[in-house]
């Protein structure tokens, strides 16, 4: 994320997910505002990585289809955070090489 003054901030230490891009995980990531029943399937679905120092981070084993990238970047000025959640829709396929970065 880049700062007001051209700072770029990334994720690093932060969690990174990537989980389904379907009805059932967007309902289920609206903080609250729809009530769904967590289910251990779904929840075996949802993967977890640490962003590295460089803002960089790597999944294994997705299998092809869309899925949702999701993190946190921020930052704080006079003890306030700046900053928020990044989501990117992404289309993982096996035979291929998939790089994605998010910024937005």
């Amino acid at each position: 994320m880049k700062q007001q003054g051209s700072g770029v901030v990334t994720c690093a230490g932060n969690i990174v997910e990537i989980y389904p891009n379907n009805t059932y995980f967007r309902a289920s990531k609206l903080d609250g505002a729809h009530e769904v029943e967590k289910s251990l399937e779904a929840d075996s679905m949802v993967k977890e990585t640490l962003c590295d120092a460089l803002g960089n981070f790597e999944f294994t084993n997705i299998p092809d289809g869309e899925w949702r990238i999701e993190t946190t970047v921020q930052w704080y000025v006079n003890y306030r955070p700046q900053g928020g959640m990044l989501k990117e829709d992404v289309t993982v396929k096996s035979n291929e090489k998939n790089r994605f970065i998010i910024s937005r």
